[in-house]
């Protein structure tokens, strides 16, 4: 495995730790010695990908957006009118009840920055 390859699956393995520890722990008792320990690597892996934890939250954040924002131009395709609203709000509703732990991580993070 190449430098690259290798460095890219420790960025794909401590993204996946990272949402699990941040949706579990919320973002102030999320810490990047826990997310790093339960990645199976040192911190100094994570901070050869990330400045900091607030960086780390926002890729977590920037990928869940382009996630979401491609899910709903497959479900608005070909849809139009009340029809096709109501069906977008119905998927926004049920994504936001499948996972309340990150709606309320995302709200922490706000507050967190805003004081910041």
């Amino acid at each position: 495995m190449t430098r690259t390859e290798r460095s890219e699956r420790n960025r794909a393995r401590l993204l996946d730790v990272a949402r699990r520890v941040f949706r579990e722990r919320g973002y102030q008792g999320a810490t990047l010695e826990g997310i790093a320990e339960e990645a199976g690597f040192t911190k100094g892996v994570i901070y050869s990908q990330f400045e900091s934890k607030a960086d780390l939250f926002l890729v977590l954040l920037e990928q869940r957006i382009d996630e979401r924002a491609r899910e709903n131009v497959e479900l608005a395709e070909g849809l139009a009118g009340d029809e096709g609203l109501a069906q977008l709000l119905d998927h926004v509703s049920r994504l936001s009840r499948a996972e309340p732990e990150w709606g309320l991580v995302l709200i922490e993070f706000r507050v967190h920055a805003a004081r910041a």
